[in-house]
């Protein structure tokens, strides 16, 4: 263990799969949050150069301006990072088969009330049987996302 710190990869995918449905959310509000600031900077007139600053800096347009630019480019930073994440995601994902994929999804993506009763139900298996299919397509998911084998 290299200087004291440990990865737990299996709690980073559990978290991973519970957030999944946000981030692709996310990726849908992130663009329209883009055009926002684009249509901001459209409606900003354009500096009077021979205006005198006001003591301590620019104009509160300048400011606005600066500040629509900087959000906008966080933006396009986050949609870019989400953007991996999610592809990453569904990587691993696509490396399980359809059971393990839909015990996944119950248990950390779309979790439902009454969620181990269907899987039971869906499987024909009990409900200790379930866990154990999770637990096994959790490691699965882990080696999928990281290629670690030792969890």
């Amino acid at each position: 263990m290299e200087g004291g710190i440990r990865l737990d990869y299996r709690r980073e995918c559990i978290d991973e799969l519970r957030n999944y449905q946000s981030k692709l959310r996310s990726l849908q509000s992130l663009p329209e949050e883009a055009k926002i600031c684009d249509a901001q900077m459209d409606g900003v007139r354009s500096v009077r150069l021979d205006a005198t600053p006001v003591k301590g800096g620019g104009s509160s347009r300048e400011d606005f301006l600066i500040n629509t630019i900087l959000k906008k480019d966080k933006v396009k930073e986050n949609l870019k990072i989400v953007s991996g994440q999610v592809a990453q995601i569904e990587k691993a994902l696509d490396g399980l088969t359809p059971k393990q994929r839909r015990i996944l999804e119950l248990f950390y993506i779309r979790r439902e009330s009454g969620y181990i009763q269907r899987l039971c139900a869906e499987f024909n298996e009990c409900e200790r049987q379930i866990y154990y299919d999770k637990d096994e397509a959790l490691r699965q998911y882990t080696i999928s996302k990281y290629g670690i084998t030792e969890l």
